[in-house]
């Protein structure tokens, strides 16, 4: 899973660093880890699509993710990974003995 970090040099022009990409990346190693999931996410100056930015690859499959937030994010590994599963409470053993 590659991200666009790309900072423009002039303010003015879009780039997806200045528009979120490393809360999106946050979101997105959150989740991965939340999950036990091991995935390969990387950087990358530029994938060449600004304007429609921030945006993302994932590979092999080349499915592209744009106007990215951190929600959308959480919901692309919701959707890939499944929803994260109700923690299931242990409980105790309890010591029925009469001492």
């Amino acid at each position: 899973l590659t991200f666009c970090v790309n900072v423009r040099k002039e303010e003015f022009v879009q780039s997806c660093g200045r528009r979120g990409s490393p809360e999106i990346i946050a979101a997105v190693k959150g989740e991965l880890a939340a999950r036990g999931v091991d995935v390969d996410v990387q950087t990358i100056e530029c994938l060449g699509l600004c304007a429609k930015g921030p945006n993302a690859r994932l590979a092999p499959a080349n499915s592209w993710f744009h106007q990215m937030t951190p929600a959308d994010a959480r919901q692309v590994m919701r959707d890939l990974f499944g929803d994260l599963s109700p923690k299931q409470v242990i409980e105790a053993p309890t010591d029925d003995s009469d001492e």
